[in-house]
C-alpha cells in the first residue's frame, strides 16, 4: 500500500477503514492512488514547501510567503487525496455504503467515549491542581 493511500493522519486511516468496510479491496485502493499522477508531485511540493518554511522560521525572517505556499500545497494534496477516495466510494453499492455507515457510527461512538474519558481524567486533575494551588 502506498504511503499516500494510508497517509499519516487519522483521516486517511479512517477513510481506509471505511473503504474496507464498504468492500473496497486493498488492491483497488492501492491502484487508485498509484494511478493519480498528481499525488506524487503534490507530495514532493509539500515536502519542499515545508522545508523552506521551517528554514525561514528558524532564520527569524518574515515567512508569510513560505507559510502561504506550505498551506496552499497542503490544501492541494488534501484535495487530491480526497478526490481519489471520492472516486472509490462513488463505485460502491447502497449495501456497501450502509456497511461503511455502520462502521462510521461505531467509530464516532468510540471517539465520543474516548473524549469523555479524557475529560474525566484531565478535568479532575485540572480541578485538583487549581484547588491545591489556592491553599
Amino acid at each position: 500500500m502506498p504511503a499516500l493511500a494510508h497517509g499519516r493522519r487519522g483521516g486517511d486511516r479512517q477513510l481506509f477503514l471505511l473503504a474496507r468496510a464498504a468492500g473496497i479491496t486493498h488492491p483497488q485502493i492501492a491502484t487508485a492512488f498509484k494511478a493519480d499522477t498528481n499525488l506524487k508531485t503534490y507530495h514532493t511540493n509539500l515536502k519542499n514547501a515545508r522545508q523552506a518554511m521551517i528554514a525561514c522560521l528558524l532564520s527569524g525572517a518574515n515567512c508569510g510567503s513560505q507559510i502561504s505556499t506550505y498551506a496552499s500545497d497542503s490544501q492541494l494534496l488534501t484535495n487530491e487525496k480526497l478526490s481519489v477516495w471520492n472516486g472509490l466510494f462513488e463505485k460502491t453499492t447502497s449495501k456497501q455504503q450502509a456497511a461503511a455507515q455502520n462502521v462510521l457510527s461505531e467509530l464516532q461512538q468510540i471517539q465520543s467515549e474516548r473524549k469523555s474519558i479524557f475529560q474525566q481524567v484531565f478535568g479532575s486533575q485540572a480541578k485538583g491542581d487549581s484547588s491545591e494551588s489556592h491553599q
